[in-house]
C-alpha cells in the first residue's frame, strides 16, 4: 500500500476498512456514495464527468486490490453516481435560481459567527503595527471592510490578500495595489551562464531541424543538470507537437501533468528540493484540525481532510509551495477561480503560518511559491 501512487488512497482505503465492518459485501456503489465529500470536493468545473467517474473507479480499484478486498460487481444501473452526487452537491448548495454551470459550488455563504470571528481579530490588531500605504490608508483596516462585507467565504477570511482579486478594487486604487504587490519583492536570481548561452543559440524555426539540433549535443545529468533539464523538456515538447498531442482535445488534466507540465517535476531532480504529485497538505491538514481534541463533555470531531494540490513542494519535512494545473486558461471561468484564486491562496497561506512557527525570526524573508499552469 505504501508504494501505491494512487491519489486519496488513505480516504479510500479508510473507507473500505469502515464499509468492511458490515456483514454485507461491499460493492463501487458503496464506494462512491461514502467517498462523496472527497469526489465533490476534488470535481472541477469544467472537468469530464465521465471520466472523473472512470477515474474514481479507477482508484478504489487499485485500493481494494492492494487491500485483497474483492468489490461486488455493480449492476447497470449502478452508472452515473459520480453525476448523481455532483448534482445533488450543487442543488444542495446553490441558489435554486442560478443556472450558471458549476456556480454553486463557488458560492459557500459565510457563517455569520465565523465572520464575527474574523472582524474581532481584525479589530484587536495594534493599529500602530498596521501597514499604511504612501496614500494614508491602512491595508488591514480596508481588508475588515471586506470582511463585513462579504455574504460568501472569501480568501479575506482567512486574512488573505491577493492583488490578482478584482474585488479589492472597490477598496484601492490600482496605484494602491501595485505599492502592495511590489512591496518587499525579491530579486529573481540570474540564470547559470551555460544555461542562458543554450536558450540564446537556438535559432531554428523548422521542428526537424531544432530536433536534430539539441539532439546531437550532451550535458551530464548531474554536473550539467540546468542544461540537462532544458534540453530534455524542450526535446520532449517538440515530440508532443511532431506527434499532435496539443491537437487532441480529449486528454484529461492528469494528461496534463504527466506529458506537457512534467518538465517541473523534473526540474527537481538535482535539487535539495522535493516535489510530490496529488498528496494532500500536511500544513492545511495541521491548520483545519488544531482544535481537535479528545472526547470530554463533548464528542471528538471528526477528522477533517485536506485538499489536494497537483503537486507539492517540500524541503525536508516543510512544505513550500505548490502547482495547480488546469485544462482551461479563461481568467473568468469557474474552474480558475475556483482552483486558482480560492483554493491556492488558502494552501499557501497554511504553508506560510507553519513557516513562521518553526522560523519566525524569518517571517519577513520566508517566501511560498504558487505555480498555476493551463493548456496554453
Amino acid at each position: 500500500m505504501d508504494r501505491l501512487n494512487v491519489k486519496f488512497k488513505e480516504e479510500i482505503a479508510a473507507t473500505i476498512l469502515e464499509l468492511k465492518k458490515r456483514d454485507s459485501p461491499i460493492t463501487m456503489k458503496d464506494m462512491l456514495e461514502s467517498l462523496k465529500k472527497e469526489i465533490v470536493d476534488d470535481y472541477k468545473v469544467g472537468d469530464d464527468i465521465v471520466q472523473t467517474e472512470r477515474e474514481w473507479r479507477l482508484r478504489i480499484a487499485e485500493v481494494a486490490k492492494a487491500m485483497d478486498i474483492k468489490l461486488k460487481r455493480h449492476s447497470p444501473e449502478h452508472k452515473n453516481i459520480v453525476r448523481k452526487l455532483i448534482d445533488q452537491q450543487s442543488k444542495s448548495l446553490g441558489d435554486s435560481s442560478s443556472t450558471t454551470e458549476g456556480s454553486s459550488m463557488l458560492c459557500k455563504k459565510i457563517n455569520p459567527d465565523d465572520k464575527r470571528t474574523v472582524v474581532e481579530i481584525y479589530e484587536q490588531m495594534d493599529e500602530e503595527r498596521m501597514w499604511k500605504l504612501s496614500s494614508g490608508k491602512i491595508v488591514e483596516k480596508e481588508m475588515m471592510k471586506m470582511v463585513e462585507r462579504c455574504k460568501f467565504e472569501h480568501p479575506c477570511h482567512s486574512f488573505i490578500f491577493d492583488t490578482e482579486d478584482k474585488n479589492w478594487l472597490d477598496f484601492f486604487t490600482l496605484e494602491e495595489i501595485n505599492e502592495i504587490k511590489s512591496y518587499n519583492v525579491r530579486e529573481m536570481p540570474k540564470l547559470p551562464e551555460n544555461f542562458s548561452n543554450l536558450l540564446d543559440n537556438i535559432h531554428q524555426s523548422d521542428m526537424n531541424d531544432l530536433h536534430k539540433c539539441l539532439s546531437t549535443k550532451y550535458f551530464h545529468p548531474k554536473n550539467e543538470a540546468p542544461c540537462h533539464w532544458a534540453q530534455k523538456s524542450v526535446l520532449e515538447g517538440i515530440e508532443l507537437h511532431m506527434f499532435d498531442f496539443l491537437k487532441d482535445t480529449e486528454y484529461t488534466e492528469r494528461d496534463l501533468m504527466s506529458r506537457i507540465w512534467r518538465l517541473i517535476l523534473t526540474s527537481f531532480n538535482h535539487s535539495r528540493i522535493t516535489i510530490r504529485e496529488e498528496v494532500p497538505s500536511a500544513a492545511t491538514k495541521a491548520q483545519m484540525n488544531r482544535k481537535r481534541r479528545l472526547s470530554t463533555l463533548e464528542p471528538m470531531k471528526r477528522k477533517l481532510k485536506s485538499k489536494v494540490p497537483d503537486h507539492i513542494m517540500k524541503f525536508g519535512t516543510y512544505e513550500i509551495g505548490l502547482t495547480e494545473g488546469a485544462k482551461l486558461d479563461d481568467e473568468t471561468g469557474n474552474k480558475f477561480l475556483k482552483d486558482v484564486m480560492f483554493k491556492t491562496p488558502k494552501l499557501l497561506k497554511d504553508m506560510m503560518s507553519k513557516l513562521n512557527e518553526v522560523a519566525p525570526h524569518k517571517k519577513n524573508s520566508l517566501r511560498a511559491v504558487g505555480l498555476v499552469t493551463s493548456r496554453k
